[in-house]
């Protein structure tokens, strides 16, 4: 099919080939045909050169959403300038955009939008006014001059615009800056419409439901352009109406629709009852403007049992840049897919093309690409480079072409020189099941410059507080990630086009002032109760001291009350000390409040399960802490499990040294009681990292006795340490009594005179019953040592890293027939414990796989690579038989060990 090079071309080759075929369509009204629109388009012409208006001329069009606005930009564009406009503007934003635009006059529905008519007025600009046709066919109008407004006797070129002259001006949203102007011409619009015609495949007998203002560049093209270059039909709604688009749906039969991620998520609101869209006729939903979140993606597919097409485009290449393809094309999780369009590619500040893989700024040029910003000379020096135009977009271009959004460079929260893309932030968010909608933004912050705050909006029945919502996000996200403040409300303001206007949030909010602003709540409200148990005063009490405040509630953030990351550290060495709260410095940093810090401590104490995701349909993945009872580790590599499984953690219970400490068999046996009541039935994947390897085995076993399948036991760098009781035990009693010497001397120098030369003569001696049996009283006594004070870590976990170091040597492990996955980071450790299967031996009689990594434990914790391959090596092996990921695992499967 050869393509159009005007939209005059465009309209009249689909004429041609089927004149009586539907192109315009909308509710309650009767379809109009290619050939009624071309000679519709053809009136709207003659009317024009009738007012004086020429093929370079400018004219503007303030008209509500709906069939008229769709025939009215096709006319005027296919034979001058057309200069959408928003309808809602008030007075003085229509005396700009004219004044600015240069238009030549202005385009009116009779009686409507008095404001772009005053305005008119205001400026002395010829008005054409627009009456629909009483005929009741969709889009058909009688096009009058207000003779009062037109010049006598104008006369004007009658010429056709050519493919390079200017169909369509917009300004930029100019929400950092002044707004541009983006001229496209009649080639850019025609090679983008064909170019979303090829990506979606589209045909004759499509027809696509238009939601999104005909007055936005997204509307435009890929409901509108596109459709009529394939010969297709829209159907032009009056806008986006949640309460009717499922009756949309079933009563005009649209095969596909294009919108924003904003309106997919209220179609998803609207249509939760699946009976509502039920014999719809949708082939494929498209999704661009905006980072469509994956969950929203997922769902959307749900719902309606068809492809959703993500699609990356801005108003400076006439929409689409890049999409993800249609079958039998692959899709990318992730991805906005390959070119479709312009060439994209990666570039670097100075001007240099990236490789692929390599970050940066995303570059784009080709036929649909603007040639510049019009009487705009600063910023096209800013916005070309060598032929390219630069996105301010940051991302990147994998080794197949597929291109990756990492982030808005302008939109990036900078807090305190980390920048930080919201996408990341809001995707972290809904993973929450409460939440339906969740935009991340900057808020200022005295000290960092900006902080991240976000706002949500709830599921219908849904509840949950901000401290939850941080708590997931946490489990996503690295510590400074997490946003400070969140504001769950009604609805998200956004803009016109219905895309979220970010630079503008924290000052709607009310967050710009340090204020919620949301609901009438004062700032005093939002803080929350003051503190009511000793826990909660004893905290406050010493955040008051340490910040100079007089007063602090239990809801107050640490950090806006003046703290910063010095402060902190003191505060979470105070705590520990006073307390004998673990509050690791990420957790704090991540919910620094006393309600949360309370909570954390009341979870600890009883050891109880953690949701590190909640959100999947596959059952859950469920992960034992290592021997500190931390889960720090797995939730790290939870971030990466590329599964739809909801993932949750065992803490350690807290111990005292006064008490029986815990075995391994006790710790089995609570972790299955808590595992239980989330999954009752069905088979069990267990992760374990270090010492909880040891602790998933013994769960393992116990189900497996019980008769319950265990789909998959992963351990990560655990040691099976059975082998200290061999003929080497008394050897590595000794080493251990030394080791506690020498701890002890260490420790000793740091407390000063906190300890005295006797103490370390008395705390030696008592020390020699270690050498000859490892006793109770030796037990206690190395227990006592090991959680005092001077120590790296928090007391609390140092007794339970000592309780699980004891019960693991005490452990006596018994055979487990399932399927096993040995994770080793082997250097240096190969030499230090040279163990055949890390000393599990024929304890694991089942299918044993062993995936080595030549790293450090370290390492293996704190690279996101490495845990990203461990994540995928994991996910590949808990996929169904037959699917492509069970395949590519066959195909790279280690050796059995």
């Amino acid at each position: 099919m050869a393509v159009a090079r005007t939209i005059a071309e465009l309209v009249a080759a689909a004429a041609d080939g089927s004149p009586a075929s539907a192109a315009i369509q909308a509710p309650e009204c009767a379809p109009l045909s290619y050939g009624d629109l071309l000679a519709a388009m053809a009136r709207i012409r003659a009317t024009l050169r009738e007012a004086g208006i020429g093929p370079r001329d400018r004219v503007a069009l303030a008209l509500p959403n709906g069939p008229e606005a769709a025939v009215a930009f096709l006319g005027v564009a296919g034979a001058a300038t057309c200069a959408p406009l928003n309808p809602a503007f008030k007075q003085s934003d229509f005396a700009f955009s004219y004044r600015d635009l240069g238009v030549r006059a202005v385009l009116l529905a009779d009686g409507q939008i008095a404001a772009a008519e005053a305005a008119a007025c205001e400026l002395a600009l010829p008005v054409l006014r627009l009456r629909p046709d009483p005929s009741g066919v969709a889009g058909l109008f009688d096009l009058g001059l207000d003779v009062a407004t037109v010049p006598a006797s104008p006369g004007c070129d009658d010429a056709s615009p050519t493919e390079d002259d200017v169909a369509l001006v917009l300004h930029t949203s100019g929400t950092t800056a002044r707004a541009k102007i983006v001229p496209l011409t009649q080639r850019n619009l025609c090679a983008s419409a064909d170019s979303i015609r090829r990506t979606l495949a589209l045909a004759p007998d499509d027809v696509c439901l238009n939601v999104m203002p005909l007055f936005h560049i997204h509307g435009l093209m890929a409901a509108l352009l596109a459709s009529l270059a394939s010969g297709a039909s829209v159907i032009c709604t009056a806008g986006f109406r949640a309460t009717d688009f499922a009756t949309w749906l079933r009563g005009l039969a649209p095969t596909w629709y294009t919108a924003v991620p904003t309106i997919h998520q209220a179609v998803l609101a609207a249509c939760a009852d699946r009976a509502a869209v039920r014999g719809h006729r949708l082939r494929l939903v498209r999704s661009s403007s905006a980072s469509l979140p994956p969950r929203v993606l997922h769902e959307l597919a749900a719902l309606f049992e068809v492809p959703v097409v993500e699609a990356y485009g801005m108003t400076e290449a006439a929409h689409q840049m890049a999409s993800n393809p249609i079958a039998p094309g692959a899709q990318k999780p992730g991805s906005v897919g390959p070119p479709a369009g312009p060439e994209v590619d990666v570039m670097d500040a100075s001007g240099r093309l990236l490789e692929r893989g390599a970050v940066g700024e995303l570059v784009i040029r080709g036929e649909t690409v603007t040639t510049g910003y019009e009487q705009n000379p600063e910023a096209n020096a800013a916005a070309f480079t060598d032929g390219w135009f630069r996105t301010g977009d940051q991302g990147y271009v994998d080794d197949d072409g597929y291109v990756y959004l990492t982030g808005r460079l302008k939109e990036l929260i900078n807090r305190g020189g980390e920048k930080i893309a919201p996408r990341e932030v809001e995707e972290a968010l809904l993973r929450h099941p409460a939440v339906a909608q969740a935009v991340a933004f900057a808020a200022p912050h005295p000290r960092l410059g900006e902080e991240v705050a976000a706002a949500v909006v709830l599921r219908d029945g849904a509840h949950a507080t901000p401290p939850e919502l941080r708590e997931t996000a946490s489990a996503q996200l690295a510590y400074f990630k997490v946003p400070r403040r969140i504001e769950v409300v009604a609805e998200i303001p956004k803009g016109a086009t219905g895309k979220v206007q970010r630079a503008t949030l924290a000052q709607v909010l009310g967050l710009a002032s340090g204020t919620s602003g949301v609901g009438g709540a004062t700032a005093a409200d939002a803080r929350g109760a003051a503190p009511q148990s000793e826990l909660e005063t004893r905290i406050a009490r010493e955040w008051s001291r340490l910040l100079g405040v007089a007063t602090v509630r239990v809801d107050d953030d640490f950090f806006a009350l003046g703290g910063d990351s010095l402060a902190a550290v003191e505060m979470i060495e105070r705590l520990a000390e006073l307390l004998d709260v673990d509050v690791p410095v990420g957790d704090f940093l991540e919910q620094p409040t006393i309600a949360t810090i309370v909570a954390h401590h009341e979870r600890a104490s009883r050891g109880e399960l953690v949701a590190i995701r909640r959100d999947g349909d596959e059952p859950p993945v469920f992960c034992v802490a290592a021997h500190d009872g931390r889960l720090w580790g797995v939730a790290r590599l939870a971030r990466h499990l590329p599964l739809d499984a909801p993932v949750y953690g065992f803490r350690a219970p807290a111990v005292d040294a006064r008490g029986p400490l815990p075995t391994i068999g006790e710790l089995a046996e609570r972790n299955l009681a808590a595992l239980a009541r989330v999954q009752p039935e069905g088979p069990v994947r267990l992760i374990g990292a270090c010492f909880g390897g040891t602790v998933a085995q013994e769960m393992a076993v116990r189900l497996e006795r019980r008769g319950r399948a265990v789909e998959l036991l992963v351990m990560l760098n655990s040691f099976n340490r059975a082998w200290r009781r061999s003929d080497v035990a008394d050897a590595s009693l000794g080493l251990r009594a030394r080791h506690l010497l020498s701890r002890v001397r260490l420790h000793a120098s740091r407390l000063g005179a906190r300890a005295s030369g006797e103490r370390i003569a008395y705390v030696a001696e008592r020390l020699k019953l270690v050498r000859r049996h490892w006793t109770d009283e030796a037990r206690r006594l190395a227990f006592e040592l090991l959680s005092r004070g001077g120590m790296p870590r928090p007391r609390a976990l140092r007794k339970v890293a000592y309780a699980s170091r004891h019960a693991q040597s005490r452990h006596v492990a018994q055979p487990f027939a399932g399927r096993v996955l040995l994770v080793h980071a082997t250097a240096p450790i190969a030499g230090v414990y040279p163990l055949p299967r890390l000393g599990w031996g024929e304890l694991l009689r089942g299918e044993v796989e062993m995936l080595e990594l030549p790293c450090e434990q370290l390492e293996f914790w704190s690279n996101d690579d490495v845990l990203r391959e461990v994540a995928d090596e994991i996910a590949t092996r808990l996929a169904p038989p037959g699917t492509a990921a069970a395949s590519s695992a066959e195909a790279h499967l280690p050796g059995a060990a």
